[in-house]
């Protein structure tokens, strides 16, 4: 399988992966969420996520999209939610 079609394939089971955790019903955070993996945007400077390809940058969209969903669409919920699960993943870490 080419490259190409291997992260085409990758992007469809993400979104595949989405639908079936949402049961269907949030199609246009997906959509959402597709638009501006593809885009770069003014938050993509700042966080790094210019140097993702887009698989990676539709997968954390996603991943955001649906913490969004459970934390009753509070964004400051998801924030705090989103760092301190980053600072629990990278506790006794050393630096990269």
């Amino acid at each position: 399988m080419s490259a190409v079609l291997e992260r085409e394939y990758l992007a469809e089971e993400i979104c595949d992966l989405y639908t079936r955790l949402t049961g269907g019903t949030q199609d246009a955070d997906l959509r959402l969420a597709c638009k501006l993996a593809e885009e770069e945007g003014p938050q993509d400077h700042w966080l790094l996520t210019n140097h993702l390809d887009y698989e990676s940058r539709l997968f954390l969209f996603a991943a955001v999209a649906y913490a969004m969903r459970c934390m009753k669409r509070d964004p400051y919920k998801c924030a705090v939610f989103v760092r301190s699960a980053a600072e629990s993943l990278t506790a006794g870490r050393p630096a990269a």
